[in-house]
C-alpha cells in the first residue's frame, strides 16, 4: 500500500488518490481492489489515532475521494468488475462515520455515471439480495437506495414488486420491503407521485408470518408516511387495517415499528377520523407508560406529540386524559434528563 494513503497531512493523502487514478490504467482493476479494500478499511479503523481521525473526517481528503479519482480516470474499464467494487464500497453506506457515508455514497453514484447501463448496474446489485447475511442485505438496500434517482422510480416499481411478493426467495422479500425504506428516506417527498405503487409493494409484508418482514414493512409504511405528509392518505389506506391489527396484537419491542408508523399516518387524516384513531391508539400508549425500554419510550414520546399536534384534538382532551398520567408514570428524572426528550415537550406542538 502507499505510504501516503496512511499519512497525517491532507496534502500527501490528497495527491495519492490522482497518483492512483494515473497508474491504475497500466496495472489493471485487479491492483486496484486491495488499495479500495485498504482505505475503506481505514475509514472503520477505531483505533487509528486522533491525526488519522481528523484527517478521515475531513470532506475534502477522505478516502473515498481517491477512489473516485481512480474510477473517474478509469469510466469505462471499471464495468467487469463493478460487483467486486460494490463488495468493497456498500458497508461505506451504513459506517456511523457521516463522511463515510457520503463518500460512499459519491462512489456508487460515480458508477452510475460512468456509461454502464443503469439496468445491468440493478442486475449487478441484486447478486446480493438474497444473501443470508442480513448486514448485506442491509448495504444492498441502501446501494438500491442511491442508484434509484438516476434510474427513476417508476422503472424500478415492477421490479420491486416481484421481490417484495417473491415466495420463493424469503430474504429477498425482506430485503425488497428494505430497499423500498431507504428509497423513501433518500428521494423524500419526490417519492410522492409513486407513493400508491411503492406502498402497494410493500402492504402484505404486515401480514407477513416472519416477524422481521412484518418490523421492517411497518418502518418502510412509516417512512413513506412521513415523506408524504400532509398527503398520501388515500395510500395508507391499504396498510391502515393491518397496522391496526397489529398494534393491538404485538407486545413489547415488536410493537414500536406499527406505533411508529401509525404515529405517521395519523395527522394525514381528516379531523373526525384522525380525533377517534388517535383516542383508540392512547389508550395503548398511555398502557405502554411504565415500560423500561428506552427506545420504545422514544417512540411512545414520538408517537404522542404527533397525536397531539393532530388537527380535532382540544387542549381540554390532552389535559384531563393524557398528562396526569403521563406526568405520573412516563415523565420520570431519567427521561427528563435526556436532552433528545426535550424538543418532544413543546407546548405549542402540543397544541398546549
Amino acid at each position: 500500500m502507499h505510504p501516503d494513503i496512511d499519512h497525517a497531512n491532507e496534502c500527501a493523502c490528497s495527491t495519492t488518490g490522482h497518483v492512483f487514478s494515473i497508474v491504475t490504467p497500466a496495472w489493471g482493476i485487479p491492483v486496484l481492489l486491495p488499495f479500495l479494500k485498504a482505505v475503506c478499511h481505514m475509514t472503520q479503523e477505531v483505533m487509528a489515532g486522533p491525526s488519522h481521525r481528523h484527517l478521515y473526517c475531513s470532506a475534502d481528503c477522505h478516502p473515498s475521494k481517491g477512489i473516485n479519482h481512480v474510477l473517474y480516470k478509469l469510466n469505462s474499464l471499471v464495468w467487469p468488475h463493478i460487483h467486486k467494487i460494490l463488495v468493497v464500497i456498500e458497508p461505506l453506506l451504513i459506517d456511523e462515520d457521516y463522511y463515510a457515508c457520503v463518500g460512499g455514497h459519491e462512489v456508487i453514484s460515480n458508477l452510475t455515471k460512468s456509461g454502464w447501463p443503469l439496468t445491468h448496474m440493478v442486475s449487478t446489485i441484486c447478486l446480493d439480495i438474497d444473501c443470508a447475511d442480513e448486514y448485506v442485505c442491509n448495504t444492498t438496500a441502501h446501494a438500491f437506495s442511491v442508484v434509484t434517482p438516476a434510474l427513476g422510480i417508476p422503472m424500478l416499481l415492477p421490479f420491486l414488486k416481484a421481490i417484495c411478493h417473491s415466495q420463493k426467495l424469503q430474504q429477498a422479500h425482506h430485503a425488497g420491503v428494505h430497499i423500498v425504506q431507504q428509497i423513501a428516506i433518500m428521494m423524500g417527498c419526490t417519492a410522492l407521485p409513486h407513493l400508491c405503487g411503492l406502498v402497494s409493494c410493500v402492504a402484505h409484508g404486515l401480514m407477513d408470518e416472519q416477524q422481521k418482514v412484518q418490523t421492517v414493512t411497518a418502518l418502510a409504511t412509516a417512512a413513506l408516511a412521513e415523506v408524504a405528509a400532509p398527503y398520501g392518505i388515500k395510500s395508507s389506506n391499504e396498510v391502515l387495517w393491518p397496522l391496526w391489527l397489529s398494534i393491538h396484537q404485538h407486545r413489547r419491542k415488536g410493537l414500536a415499528a406499527f406505533l411508529k408508523a401509525i404515529g405517521f399516518i395519523i395527522p394525514l387524516m381528516d379531523p373526525e377520523y384522525a380525533l377517534y384513531y388517535m383516542k383508540e391508539v392512547m389508550v395503548i400508549l398511555i398502557h405502554k407508560f411504565q415500560m423500561s425500554d428506552e427506545e420504545m419510550k422514544k417512540i411512545v414520546l414520538k408517537v404522542i406529540k404527533q397525536c397531539a399536534a393532530t388537527n380535532g384534538v382540544t387542549a381540554q382532551y390532552i389535559k384531563q386524559d393524557i398528562l396526569p398520567d403521563f406526568f405520573k408514570l412516563f415523565w420520570v428524572c431519567r427521561m427528563a434528563l435526556d436532552r433528545r426528550n426535550h424538543c418532544q415537550m413543546d407546548a405549542k406542538s402540543w397544541g398546549l
